[in-house]
């Protein structure tokens, strides 16, 4: 069990476009990771990317691993109301997602944006983890917000191009 925390910036960029092992398309993300990593025993410069594979159906906005993947991680899923809330992780237990905002207001590098929704997920057996999520209509997710015994973080929508 390390005790870190993590000072730095994610980027997230766009990659690409793909199909999961499910035939439904994906897009791909990847995120990249830098600064410097603070934990008990040693302070380290810190570099790691990943892949973030995202996709939205009519009702629901999903996260997976990777394109053959089983499960997903549900971030957002209607109706969209204040207090509507659902199991993030289906087939498991352990989390509640809550909407808790339908009309916040964010500021990012990319621009204000008014008239998001925010959902809350956090654990029900560890009371020290929180994920907030702020999305912007027909932008996706401008804001988010972890903290965990590990650390904290927030990562911002810097810029966005709707096709």
């Amino acid at each position: 069990d390390r005790d870190c925390t993590f000072d730095g910036t994610v980027v997230s960029t766009f990659v690409d476009t793909a199909t999961h092992d499910g035939g439904f398309s994906v897009v791909l993300f990847e995120q990249v990771w830098t600064g410097t990593m603070y934990c008990a025993t040693d302070t380290s410069a810190y570099e790691f990317a990943d892949t973030v594979y995202l996709r939205s159906t009519d009702t629901q906005f999903l996260a997976y691993e990777s394109l053959w993947s089983d499960t997903a991680m549900v971030f957002l899923q209607e109706p969209i109301q204040e207090g509507e809330t659902w199991n993030p992780f289906p087939g498991e237990g352990g989390a509640i997602a809550t909407v808790t905002n339908t009309n916040k207001t964010v500021i990012t590098p990319a621009g204000t944006f008014t008239g998001c929704v925010e959902v809350l997920i956090t654990a029900l057996r560890d009371t020290q983890y929180r994920l907030e999520m702020v999305f912007a209509e027909s932008v996706g997710l401008a804001k988010l917000s972890e903290l965990s015994e590990e650390g904290s973080r927030v990562d911002i929508l810097r810029s966005y191009t709707i096709p």
